[in-house]
């Protein structure tokens, strides 16, 4: 599946595996959080980057660390802080839940404190796999800058999937944003029903909300 941003929007591309195409995904998953994140904030411009995964399909540490590497070196080509928005799905974060990954987190904190690159995670819809809302959240997602989006319904209560919160660091603010419809990819994600993609599909709303806002408000 094509990842869904016009190709003049896209101003770079980064692959961490010789050959994959960084536009291109086999689930659909990538593709549908580029679509959502372009239409969260049309007039931006996107740099697509695509981690390689392990045999298993799970992000590997030092692919994301390379990933992050790659997108500190664009912000200080271009002169301007970027937005990385992470939506791994439940398979491609489980090495990444507890115990927290440290290399990731502290390289996380840096890119923050240095103003360069702000993440936006998608939980991981951890409450799912680790059971415990209150121990499951990311410890990347709460650092100084970066945030969290965790998944609510139509009435606005967590949806039973998501974590909230977070456990490594003082809580930060976090963000929630509903999820609902028709499951738009691949038999894998089965267990979340008809509510839309679980947390995957929160985070590009909140990473194209927040290029909105530093282009409105860039002193904020």
């Amino acid at each position: 599946v094509r990842t869904a941003i016009p190709d003049s929007r896209v101003i770079a591309t980064f692959a961490d595996h010789a050959g994959d195409n960084p536009r291109m995904d086999p689930t659909g998953h990538g593709s549908m959080v580029g679509a959502i994140a372009y239409a969260a904030a049309p007039g931006a411009s996107f740099i697509i980057v695509k981690p390689g995964t392990n045999p298993r399909g799970a992000m590997e540490s030092l692919s994301t660390l390379t990933a992050l590497d790659y997108l500190a070196g664009k912000a200080l080509e271009l002169k301007t802080p970027i937005i990385s928005n992470h939506s791994w799905g439940v398979f491609g974060t489980k090495n990444l839940v507890l115990p927290c990954n440290v290399s990731v987190t502290r390289v996380v904190r840096m890119l923050d404190e240095d103003n360069l690159v702000m993440t936006v995670w998608a939980i991981g819809n951890n409450r799912q796999m680790v059971g415990d809302g209150r121990l499951s959240g990311w410890c990347m997602a709460t650092t100084k800058w970066s945030t969290a989006a965790g998944a609510v319904g139509r009435d606005m209560r967590p949806q039973p999937y998501s974590s909230l919160a977070g456990q490594c660091y003082p809580f930060q603010p976090h963000v929630v944003g509903p999820t609902f419809g028709v499951l738009p990819w691949g038999e894998g994600y089965r267990d979340f029903g008809d509510q839309g993609g679980g947390t995957s599909s929160v985070a590009p709303q909140v990473a194209g909300a927040i290029a909105l806002m530093m282009v409105q408000r860039p002193g904020w």
